[in-house]
């Protein structure tokens, strides 16, 4: 009877230990999510007030100048506002692929909203946004079409992937 019990206990702290560390896996995740949606959102507003600037500099424009030079400065502005529009095209696209991806969802492998932790480095799969840190660690926003996305895609921990001559082994993924 006490070695039933004994065996009890340790299966009900195991699954207590697991179902914690799911849960901040999972929080983790949430963080660099939210820490991701809020960097677009960031650059959204950089690329809204490139554009109010660029509107006032062609109303200014207008005021102030004449003949070619007036021309001139016009088709400068209007190439950099088409360059900025490009921009906000592509981090839109980044928002709406923010927005579409489960990171509640715990993964095994390694696809779109995965957290994966290798020996090196630690990778959001997401979009391409570069470094974010979070409770003391660094986890690096990438997209899947990545090079070490490509590598990345579909590995499960315990495995490994080689990019520009660097070995990974994966030690977790959530």
């Amino acid at each position: 009877m006490k070695k039933n019990r004994k065996d009890l206990l340790a299966v009900l702290f195991l699954s207590i230990h697991n179902i914690i560390h799911m849960d901040n896996t999972l929080n983790i995740k949430a963080q660099i999510h939210a820490a991701c949606l809020q960097e677009v959102a960031d650059r959204l507003t950089i690329i809204k007030n490139r554009l109010v600037s660029i509107q006032e500099s062609k109303n200014n424009e207008t005021k102030s100048s004449a003949g070619d030079k007036y021309e001139t400065g016009r088709a400068m502005m209007q190439i950099e506002e088409e360059n900025i529009m490009k921009q906000r095209a592509k981090v839109l696209a980044d928002q709406k692929s923010l927005m579409a991806i489960q990171h509640q969802k715990r993964y095994t492998e390694a696809i779109n909203g995965a957290v994966v932790m290798t020996n090196q480095l630690n990778f959001y799969i997401s979009v391409a946004l570069g470094k974010i840190e979070f409770g003391g660690v660094t986890y690096y926003c990438i997209s899947k079409q990545s090079p070490i996305g490509q590598q990345l895609l579909m590995k499960q921990k315990g495995d490994k992937v080689k990019v520009n001559n660097r070995e990974y082994v994966l030690v977790n993924v959530f």
